[in-house]
């Protein structure tokens, strides 16, 4: 052992750890979305993928910091799946992922799906999934599945557009719908106290709002509606009364029957985009650019709520009638006078301006998906590629528009690190995020690794061991991870049999070696000697390459993470439970 750590203080002394790391992001859910298998042979399911920043570093860049959370088949299945919008909620400890999926499992089958990792193997399992309610079972009509949001009450709302519209909530296990297109249009208050249609077959992205909940209309229809509206069910009678579907944000005045907020096209910029083909009957008199991105959040015990345009860079929806750009704008709203919307003025107020003609330097070409932990904002957005930005107010002025508050290219669909299950698709076309304050979801763990045994340590905590990937031969895609380590220490992983170590049977107690490592137990024989510097965080990783070489399938290896405090004339070390992995 003393030679293994003369090596190690030798390590530790000429590799230097890295400074000014960057505060650590959250976890993020993306959606992917898989094609028929002309276009993407090896990935035509649609599935989550989660990205983790690891090494603390801000990005997402690094080895293990893309992983797989969920799909429901093979990467080789045909299409069969339509992911459209997810969130992930901590339920008092119990981490669960909501995900609305369009098609499912091959057939037309629009639903809304909890999932929870209940075997604690880092991904989601089809096992895992539970269907909490089917849209057209539900409505007994044809649906088109769209938005997911969790109100304050715990309960689990989906919202549906064309050729069906509908709002659902599931709670304590009963379903209900409150609005069905199929039974006709549904009026609403409108803003002279008269009732008016509401469209909604065109019920799109939603957000929670207290126990109710807000939904983009689309305004597809007749109507153009084309705002954000609140629903809650205020009276607890199970149905949609007329008051309850209320008008919260209205930027246009495209449908007179909805009082707009008087700053768009003051203050803000107006949301009207010339259309070439009015006024000629039946075409509306302009266009409207849809915020039909939502997260809301809990600031300073006010909730606030986030909104950003879908429009592109490029086409007619990416300019106004003033030549101003309308793609990649992200709002931010309170309801300041407590009267259930944000429609009134100097209740709405640009956050960020990602647009053409914002900053030159500040772009986002189309929000994809939007979704906020931590106090930040974080956008899944195409400019090019599909890549990752944030959105930070540091000063607390009300805006991300200062020196440091936006932060972009911390992934994009090329650059990335992908380990396992594999194949994936380097093509990475999203539709929606979800975010997750770190440390929430649980490592990403191999289904061909367990854990056993206990650790030890002569200073701080006990490290751990985790393995992620597949454990398969000619490969490299399966990776052991230790954590509780000390930032900038060396370390190494130990790899060997679990049978004996020079002639002596294991697991065996380092005591007898070493009175000073008494307690400390070697499960495997050290054949493999692999050292690495801990990180910014104390973690540690290494790449386990396999010859490709099919007589290995079977084996089964021991893996184990020393690690040492070095300091001046002395070391102190700590020894992780044992990681049995079987070759595949």
């Amino acid at each position: 052992m003393t030679a293994s750590f003369r090596a190690l203080t030798f390590v530790g002394a000429a590799l230097a750890l890295s400074a000014g790391a960057a505060a650590q992001n959250a976890d993020l859910l993306l959606i992917q979305d898989g094609f028929d298998t002309s276009v993407m042979p090896t990935l035509a399911e649609d599935q989550l993928v989660r990205l983790d920043d690891l090494d603390g570093n801000g990005d997402y860049f690094d080895n293990l910091e893309t992983n797989l959370w969920f799909r429901f088949q093979a990467a080789t299945q045909a299409d069969n799946n339509e992911f459209k919008t997810a969130r992930v909620v901590d339920e008092g400890g119990i981490l669960a992922t909501y995900l609305v999926n369009n098609r499912g499992n091959g057939g037309f089958r629009p639903e809304l799906l909890r999932g929870v990792d209940s075997n604690g193997s880092g991904r989601l399992e089809a096992s895992e999934m539970v269907e909490l309610f089917n849209f057209e079972t539900a409505t007994g009509s044809s649906q088109g599945a769209e938005g997911v949001a969790i109100s304050a009450d715990g309960a689990a709302w989906g919202s549906s557009d064309f050729p069906g519209g509908s709002i659902i909530r599931s709670l304590g296990g009963t379903t209900t719908v409150f609005i069905d297109d199929a039974n006709g249009p549904f009026l609403a208050t409108d803003q002279n106290g008269g009732l008016s249609t509401i469209d909604t077959d065109d019920f799109t992205r939603m957000t929670g709002s207290g126990n109710g909940v807000l939904v983009f209309i689309d305004g597809f229809s007749d109507d153009r509606t084309e705002a954000i509206f609140r629903f809650e069910d205020a009276n607890g009678n199970g149905s949609a009364d007329n008051d309850e579907l209320r008008p919260f944000l209205i930027p246009t005045d495209i449908n007179p029957a909805w009082a707009k907020n008087p700053d768009f096209g003051v203050s803000l910029r107006s949301f009207e985009i010339d259309n070439p083909a009015a006024p000629a009957a039946g075409e509306p008199p302009y266009f409207v650019p849809r915020l039909s991105h939502l997260t809301t959040t809990v600031e300073s015990g006010v909730e606030t709520y986030y909104f950003a345009t879908d429009s592109s860079d490029s086409g007619m929806f990416s300019l106004n009638v003033n030549g101003d750009g309308l793609n990649g704008l992200v709002y931010r709203a309170q309801d300041g006078n407590s009267d259930g919307d944000v429609n009134d003025s100097g209740e709405v107020e640009l956050f960020f301006d990602g647009s053409t003609t914002g900053p030159t330097a500040l772009g986002i070409g189309k929000v994809l998906g939007m979704d906020a932990a931590d106090g930040t904002i974080y956008i899944f957005g195409l400019t090019g590629a599909a890549t990752i930005a944030t959105l930070t107010d540091f000063n607390n002025d009300g805006d991300a528009a200062d020196a440091g508050e936006f932060t972009s290219g911390l992934w994009d669909e090329a650059g990335f690190l992908f380990f396992g299950p594999s194949p994936i698709e380097t093509f990475m076309f999203g539709v929606g995020l979800a975010a997750v304050p770190n440390g929430l979801l649980p490592d990403a763990l191999s289904l061909d690794a367990e854990v056993s045994g206990v650790g030890c340590t002569q200073f701080g905590l006990i490290p751990t061991i985790s393995g992620v990937g597949d454990f398969q031969v000619g490969t490299s895609n399966f990776t052991a991870i230790m954590g509780n380590g000390l930032p900038g220490q060396p370390s190494v992983l130990l790899a060997g049999n679990t049978a004996t170590v020079g002639g002596l049977p294991l697991p065996l107690d380092l005591g007898v070696i070493n009175p000073n490592l008494a307690g400390c137990t070697l499960y495997q024989a050290a054949k493999f000697i692999f050292p690495v510097v801990n990180d910014g965080l104390g973690n540690a990783t290494f790449p386990v390459g396999l010859p490709n070489n099919p007589a290995l399938s079977g084996i089964t290896l021991g893996f184990q993470w020393l690690t040492t405090e070095v300091s001046v004339g002395n070391v102190n070390s700590a020894l992780t439970p044992l990681m049995s992995a079987t070759i595949q």
